[in-house]
């Protein structure tokens, strides 16, 4: 018997530590893969700044219109971006609002053939048992 017990006392260690060895593996993996994430959204984010920097720049250097000009323009170009927004916000809105009045007249016409089917089904298992 005291064979047998050190057997399974050494089969379970081993087994505990391959699965404790696992988890560990797992766990630093899962670290690793976070990080590469993390250092690929701030190269992402560098790309992004560093190509908006050069466009502002480039945008600036050959502006054909003096400073006050192209505020001016700027201004009502974000203006219009702005009502552009707006409308489009809306029209997905009523959009949305359709599709849930849609859904709720589906659900509703579901539900009354649902309730009939369940009426009839009560019928007929009355019919039978009588």
């Amino acid at each position: 018997m005291t064979r047998t017990g050190s057997l399974k006392d050494c089969a379970r260690g081993i087994f505990a530590s391959i699965s404790l060895r696992g988890i560990v593996v797992d766990w630093a993996e899962m670290l690793a893969d976070k990080e590469r994430f993390i250092d690929m959204e701030r190269a992402h984010i560098c790309d992004f700044l560093i190509g908006f920097s050069m466009g502002a720049t480039t945008g600036l250097l050959f502006a054909p219109y003096s400073g006050k000009k192209t505020r001016a323009r700027i201004t009502e170009a974000a203006t219009d971006g702005a009502v552009y927004v707006k409308e489009c916000g809306e029209t997905v809105r009523d959009a949305a609002l359709g599709l849930v009045e849609q859904g709720k007249d589906e659900i509703a016409r579901y539900k009354e053939g649902v309730a009939e089917a369940i009426k009839r089904g009560t019928h007929a298992y009355e019919r039978a048992v009588s």
